[in-house]
């Protein structure tokens, strides 16, 4: 399923990770259930979208327990890559993890793809090496899809998430 840009940061913002801005908020503009965001963010040709998956895994916790079945809606190249974000959020998520937890982000994002990647685990040295492979593998084009500079675009995207989070506008699920 294609859907548009503008559809696709109404997403995110409905999903609680208003990330990318939405040109015109006038726009009418259809809000797919989280687990079909996941994976129209990875059909997209903009890495850019493609990265908002890490953010929205870490802070969304519908994202994180539906990403099986996100990574079965997708195939080829596009589902590596979302095996190589949904790693890297699950790495990203034991290297915050204190700080996740004092915005009230408490749930967790399971490894259940790295060790078939081939891929340090994502909680060994607070998933520091995990997320350097696989920038790694990003910037070889050996992760699905070439993204230049992956890292330094997830780590853009989770600072915004953060300071989301710290005003509040994120709201952790009531248990």
């Amino acid at each position: 399923m294609m859907t548009n840009e503008t559809g696709l940061a109404f997403g995110l913002a409905t999903a609680g990770l208003p990330l990318i801005a939405v040109p015109d908020a006038t726009v009418p503009a259809l809000a797919l259930p989280v687990p079909e965001l996941a994976a129209a963010l990875l059909e997209t040709d903009d890495s850019l979208f493609v990265a908002a998956v890490v953010p929205l895994l870490v802070f969304n916790a519908t994202a994180a327990a539906s990403a099986p079945d996100a990574a079965g809606r997708l195939s080829g190249a596009r589902r590596r890559t979302f095996e190589h974000l949904y790693t890297a959020a699950c790495a990203l998520r034991n290297y915050w993890r204190t700080r996740l937890t004092l915005t009230g982000i408490t749930h967790d994002v399971p490894d259940l793809y790295s060790r078939g990647l081939d891929l340090p685990r994502p909680d060994d040295q607070y998933g520091e090496l995990c997320l350097s492979a696989i920038a790694e593998r990003f910037e070889r084009g050996e992760a699905g899809l070439v993204m230049r500079g992956m890292r330094t675009m997830t780590d853009h995207l989770m600072d915004q998430a953060f300071g989301i989070a710290a005003r509040g506008l994120i709201v952790a699920p009531a248990r």
